[in-house]
């Protein structure tokens, strides 16, 4: 399997597990969910992990992207923090230094049937899946969410000599190769797919006609019986699939969830650098949580997860190195109200 090497990589590893290790005979310094650490996601989540071992069912992040640009938080008025939130490191090396620590913690805190997403874009999403690939197994590859955050061919983008880059994608690993939590998500059907039931029945429902594929005879008979069978003018007989009660699985293309970057005025837009939208978080959490669930987000921001969990009745726990960001998650959690949000420990490492 191919594996990354970069300068300090093995003495990383040693110093990380050695700290996740560690944990059970350390005293216990995190509180009960729901926290946020405020300090370096380099040295608190392999603390998080040694005192939450095997307990988080879903690790979300979204951690800077490569961009070689510094982040300033903006108001909802678009106006300037007093001072850069954080670097964002372009360099290969002094990127992977930064991840690979966080990578390995969300391994190791992920309880049986977790799942972990990381958030990245086309910078640096290559490398990143070659250490996630080392760290829990191809096996445990799962998807490649691809979200298109922003509609293209408007502004520079239609003038661009490139297709636009205005995707995400959102890498879902699983700690087992064998089993995970996953429940699948619907929406209703296009007025493209609707155009598909073509049929009426005598009672005025639609339907589609579809091959019957390697049905055996005894099925068909059994579908004959029931009125699922529809012949066609040459005599061919296909299944029928009714329009009322049909519904689209959500797939690996995620275009339904517009970002930020067309829409500032939306009542939550906060104006913190690269925020997600809530329905984005709530589709993930729904999809590998139960209530009761405990939901981690390594790379907090604007406190997205941490609202979306809370309105969910999922726990959760996080980590942001910004005072602003505290500020920011601790606000929307006020916003969203006292029946969904429990008191929050803010600890400092």
């Amino acid at each position: 399997m191919p594996q990354l090497y970069w300068q300090g990589k093995e003495q990383l590893f040693q110093e990380v597990t050695e700290q996740i290790r560690r944990g059970p005979t350390r005293e216990k310094l995190l509180p009960d969910p729901p926290f946020l650490i405020y300090g370096d996601v380099v040295c608190a989540a392999p603390r998080m992990a040694s005192e939450l071992y095997g307990r988080v069912k879903l690790v979300y992040m979204d951690p800077p992207f490569g961009t070689g640009d510094s982040f300033s938080h903006k108001g909802r008025r678009g106006r300037k923090g007093s001072r850069v939130i954080y670097d964002d490191p372009a360099d290969a090396d002094a990127y992977l230094s930064f991840m690979y620590p966080v990578l390995l913690s969300s391994h190791a805190m992920l309880a049986a049937g977790g799942s972990v997403y990381v958030h990245l874009d086309h910078r640096m999403e290559h490398l990143v899946r070659i250490l996630l690939d080392e760290i829990f197994g191809p096996g445990c590859f799962r998807s490649m969410v691809v979200w298109k955050r922003d509609p293209g061919g408007k502004g520079a983008k239609a003038r661009s000599r490139q297709w636009p880059r205005n995707i995400d994608v959102l890498l879902w690993y699983s700690k087992s190769p064998d089993s995970w939590d996953f429940s699948m998500e619907w929406r209703q059907l296009t007025d493209g797919q609707k155009r598909a039931y073509r049929y009426t029945e005598p009672d005025g429902r639609r339907y589609k006609a579809v091959q019957l594929g390697d049905y055996s005879e005894k099925s068909i008979s059994e579908l004959e019986a029931r009125g699922l069978i529809h012949v066609s003018r040459t005599g061919r007989k296909y299944r029928k699939y009714y329009l009322d009660g049909a519904k689209s699985p959500v797939d690996a293309i995620w275009d339904d969830i517009p970002g930020f970057g067309t829409r500032t005025a939306s009542g939550e837009y906060t104006g913190y650098p690269t925020q997600k939208p809530l329905s984005l978080l709530e589709r993930i959490i729904r999809a590998h949580t139960q209530p009761g669930d405990l939901v981690a987000d390594l790379f907090m921001g604007s406190g997205t997860t941490a609202v979306a969990a809370s309105t969910l009745g999922r726990r959760w726990v996080g980590v942001e190195k910004s005072r602003e960001g505290i500020d920011v998650t601790l606000h929307r959690l006020g916003e969203a109200g006292e029946q969904y949000t429990s008191p929050v420990s803010v600890i400092t490492l």
